[in-house]
């Protein structure tokens, strides 16, 4: 694999964003990108 395909910016269509954890009453999440 080539160096620069690794150091390459990352786009947005490319980040998925994921919940990790929310409140009880899940008013409140934290998210995570991917």
């Amino acid at each position: 694999m080539e160096l620069n395909i690794l150091t390459a910016p990352i786009t947005t269509q490319e980040i998925e964003w994921r919940v990790q954890s929310q409140t009880k009453d899940g008013q409140k999440i934290i998210v995570l990108p991917y």
